[in-house]
């Protein structure tokens, strides 16, 4: 499965099936995992067999059932780790997507006490992605139309590319399905990127510009070549 296809094919799983992921899966998760922390100076960690973090009463509520695997994405405070974790989560979301695993985005429902993670001094739990094989597929969320998500400021018309990298980026799981991002092409195919206010809308923002970057390399254009972050 191309990375495009998991896009399209990813949607939120709350409930999951006793069944462990096996071990081939469970190491590509991890070697991506040693990647994107060397990367990005996070330390997310891959989280296996540990039904404690989402036995509370929030799981409950949250209607998370059966959870006993997920991703934590810790990092140093501040609003430029967030993205990062909603970026490079969002690599490793779609990565499971394409092992034949479920995931979901987790802000509030599990246990911040009652877990295996280890959070260092100065470091933050900024959430977690929920991970295993889902009793069913999940469903698609409703999207705000492109227009009201994107601006062109250039002299041309929308090119291709930036039209599919927007309905990619359409498809990202943001908090609560409120989609507070904007997205406006610039002169000289630069794209600016806005969190607007909203909660957890700069991590969303870092899920939305992963999903923008694989929808423009999948329209032919490539990053640092043919478009440019502003």
């Amino acid at each position: 499965m191309e990375l495009i296809e998991a896009i399209r094919a990813r949607h939120s799983v709350r409930s999951y099936l006793d069944k462990s992921i096996e071990p081939k899966k469970a190491e590509a998760l991890q070697r991506a995992v040693d990647e994107f922390n060397e990367q990005s100076g996070l330390s997310i960690q891959l989280c296996l067999d540990d039904p404690a973090a989402f036995s509370n009463l929030l799981a409950h509520y949250g209607n998370f059932r059966n959870v006993t695997n997920y991703i934590a994405l810790v990092g140093p405070k501040g609003s430029e780790f967030e993205e990062k974790c909603g970026y490079y989560g969002q690599k490793l979301v779609l990565l499971a997507q394409t092992l034949g695993l479920n995931t979901c985005w987790v802000g509030m429902s599990y246990s911040k006490k009652k877990n295996v993670i280890v959070v260092k001094e100065n470091q933050k739990l900024h959430l977690v992605i929920s991970l295993g094989y889902g009793k069913d597929q999940g469903r698609a969320s409703g999207s705000k139309p492109m227009s009201a998500l994107c601006k062109n400021e250039s002299a041309d018309p929308l090119p291709e590319w930036f039209t599919a990298a927007m309905e990619a980026a359409l498809l990202a799981p943001t908090a609560i399905n409120h989609q507070k991002f904007l997205m406006t092409l610039q002169q000289n195919n630069q794209v600016k990127a806005q969190a607007l206010r909203g909660s957890y809308s700069i991590v969303d923002l870092g899920i939305v510009k992963c999903n923008f970057e694989i929808g423009a390399e999948a329209a032919g254009a490539v990053l640092g070549r043919d478009w440019f972050w502003a």
